[in-house]
């Protein structure tokens, strides 16, 4: 009678390895394709406060003359189309201080998603220039939390859904 016996000699390297080869081919064949999503799922329509408060603590501190502003914007996510009143303010914190308002019409705007995760970018296209402001979306998309992408000044405010 003969007797034959087979050994085998595997380290645990080749045993994962012949494991994880079929694993990784199985999970890239099970992966989805994601693209980068260029449209939102913003829609209707909300009230927009924002706060162009660009030299208020310069002119406090060095007595120079600056600006500032605010405005009221109202926003269709819908048409894509912005409108608004701005109140600014020049020689802030002077003695010389005077006001204007400055109403904008419709206006159009364009949305992309980014550039972080749960935010958009708004461009609007006016007579003086695109202006960029950065939106996300919170409380169940029924408020907007804005800040400006455009300016190395603070510039934030809130937009509330209607």
């Amino acid at each position: 009678m003969n007797n034959t016996s087979i050994t085998i000699n595997t380290n645990l390297k080749t045993i994962v390895a012949i494991i994880s080869i079929p694993l990784f081919f199985l999970a890239i064949k099970n992966i989805n394709e994601s693209f980068a999503q260029t449209t939102s799922n913003l829609t209707g329509s909300c009230g927009m406060i924002q706060n162009y408060n660009h030299f208020g603590w310069n002119t406090a501190i060095t007595g120079s003359s600056g600006n500032g502003s605010n405005g009221l914007a109202y926003l269709n996510f819908d048409t894509k189309m912005i409108s608004g009143i701005t109140n600014n303010i020049s020689n802030f914190n002077l003695a010389n201080t005077f006001e204007s308002q400055e109403i904008f019409p419709p206006s159009p705007f364009t949305v992309k998603a980014g550039p972080i995760s749960n935010t958009y970018t708004i461009s609007i296209k006016t007579s003086n220039g695109i202006f960029n402001s950065i939106i996300m979306p919170v409380n169940g998309g029924q408020t907007y939390l804005v800040i400006s992408s455009d300016s190395s000044v603070p510039n934030t405010g809130v937009c509330q859904k209607f």
